[in-house]
Formats: structure tokens, C-alpha cells, sequence
């Protein structure tokens, strides 16, 4: 999902993230949680936002994951990575997969569109990034935390 400057306000999170979870269907009833990413990328000197996925995704055999998501999401110019696969070896990449925009990129690389972005963003609400499934999201305590359901409430 690619969006030239001036194709901005076609941005919807919301239908982007259900795209998705439509197009894993057929890979199973697997746990999800990430979120949505809005990248700045340059090709042949032309900018756009191309919408992609951080997820984190539990399995014992990550060649096999790689090998299914490869055959979803498949590679269609040369350069393009529809899916890469690596272990999380480090709980910091929690915050890196919620990030949203890499802020100081868009202001280093593109400040004229950021005013464009902006109006995106405010319009979308920040829950709508967020991609889960088998889980729900709950206020608990002052705070939110993710649930997995049918998991017994204690």
C-alpha cells in the first residue's frame, strides 16, 4: 500500500490493518501483536508513504513461518522485502515495532509532507495501529493490558 504525496488523506489504518488479518487467515489461527508502520521511502527519486507490519508471532520453526508468509506476501518488483523473519532475542524491539513513524527521519528527509502526516494521524485514532489477534485489549488497574482470549479470568 503505497501513497504519493497528495494521496495521503486515502490513509486508512483501520481498513489496512483488517486487510491484513484477512490475508493471514488462511495461515491459521496463529497469536499476533504489532502494529502498523507509515514508512517514507524513495524509488527512481520519487517519495511516498508505504504502509507496512512489525508483528511479533510465536512459533517453534521460524523457516517454516518464513516459508508460509513468504507464499501470502509474495515479492513483486526486485528490491522488495514483503517478509523477513528474524527471532526476538531482545524485548527491545517491543518499542521499535509500536513506533508508528520514525519522526526524526520525516524531519530530516521530508519536512515538506510531515504537514500533510500530521492531518493523517490526528484523524486516526492511535489504537487503530495496533494489529492483535486471539487477544483483547483491557483497562485494568489503571492501565492497558493485553489479554489472551478464552483465557480464564482470575
Amino acid at each position: 500500500m503505497m501513497y504519493q504525496p497528495g494521496q495521503f488523506a486515502e490513509i486508512d489504518v483501520k481498513k489496512a490493518n483488517r486487510w491484513l488479518k484477512d490475508a493471514l487467515k488462511p495461515f491459521g489461527n496463529r497469536t499476533i501483536l504489532g502494529s502498523a508502520d507509515l514508512g517514507w521511502e524513495t524509488r527512481r527519486g520519487k517519495g511516498y508513504i508505504q504502509i507496512h507490519w512489525h508483528l511479533a508471532m510465536w512459533t517453534k520453526r521460524p523457516k517454516k513461518l518464513k516459508m508460509k508468509l513468504a507464499y501470502i506476501f509474495t515479492r513483486t518488483k526486485k528490491h522488495e522485502r514483503p517478509v523477513e523473519v528474524r527471532p526476538a532475542e531482545d524485548p527491545g524491539f517491543l518499542p521499535y515495532m509500536n513506533k508508528t513513524i520514525k519522526l526524526v527521519e520525516w524531519l530530516r528527509f521530508n519536512r515538506k509532507q510531515l504537514p500533510e502526516l500530521l492531518l493523517v494521524l490526528d484523524r486516526t485514532d492511535p489504537v487503530d495501529f495496533l494489529v492483535h489477534t486471539k487477544m483483547k485489549l483491557i483497562a485494568q488497574s489503571g492501565r492497558l493490558a493485553f489479554k489472551r482470549i478464552g483465557q480464564n479470568q482470575r
